[in-house]
């Protein structure tokens, strides 16, 4: 059996198990977004919270490096797309 490759398996991942278990990722977003504006005092966006979502994977990846830190990031490229195509109306919300 081929191994799938990073990018094959975050895909896989958000849009399958992930997803069935969390539900749609822009609404989990959404949450975190409101909750560290509102923790921090200053508006904070979806694309924010990927990519510092993004930061730390890689900072748990220069601590303790795996394959799965590399997926999560790729995942989470996945979810800030997802989230900018939410906002600009090309995805309806479920």
């Amino acid at each position: 059996m081929a191994t799938e490759n990073v990018l094959e398996e975050a895909l896989s991942t958000v849009q399958g198990s992930r997803m069935d278990s969390h539900g749609e990722p822009y609404d989990n977003i959404e949450i975190v977004r409101k909750m560290w504006s509102a923790i921090l005092g200053v508006e904070v966006t979806t694309d924010q919270v990927s990519l510092m979502m993004m930061a730390f994977k890689i900072a748990r990846h220069t601590n303790n490096p795996g394959r799965d830190n590399i997926v999560d990031i790729a995942g989470y490229c996945w979810v800030l797309e997802r989230c900018a195509n939410f906002e600009r109306g090309n995805i309806a919300n479920p």
